[in-house]
């Protein structure tokens, strides 16, 4: 399985739905500025694991790698035949082969109080995840 983003397909839908977050001061944890979330995607036609892997940058620099499965549990544990595992499959986590900055339990924290509350971000990451398989 090799991680793919979004962009090397689809640039034009990636300049303009590539999430970012703004902080304008220092808060939960993360010094102020803009936060980019780029996604990337599983490029084996063969698996359908239904999980992205969020890097964030800061500018240039990466701060976190988060792996989020939207779908329920069980589906993760009959895709992955592990129910150890399939508790990381469905996310979100700091993705052991990511970055791993200092603020990556930061924002780790901030994408679960924050971007998972947001129905059009998670429903978005779907609909591209859809759309990179079908390509």
């Amino acid at each position: 399985m090799m991680m793919e983003p979004f962009y090397s397909k689809f640039p034009k839908i990636a300049e303009k739905e590539t999430r970012n977050i703004i902080l304008p001061n220092k808060s939960h944890g993360l010094e102020a500025g803009e936060y980019a979330l780029v996604e990337s995607y599983c490029n084996d036609q063969e698996c359908d694991c239904r999980r992205v892997f969020i890097n964030i940058y800061n500018g240039e620099t990466p701060i976190a790698t988060i792996g989020y499965g939207w779908e329920e549990l069980k589906f993760y544990e009959k895709w992955m035949g592990d129910t150890k595992l399939a508790k990381d499959a469905k996310g979100p986590i700091l993705e052991l082969g990511g970055f791993n900055s200092k603020y990556a339990e930061a924002m780790l924290q901030l994408f679960k109080n924050i971007m998972l509350r947001d129905t059009v971000f998670i429903e978005r990451l779907k609909k591209h995840y859809v759309m990179f398989k079908e390509k």
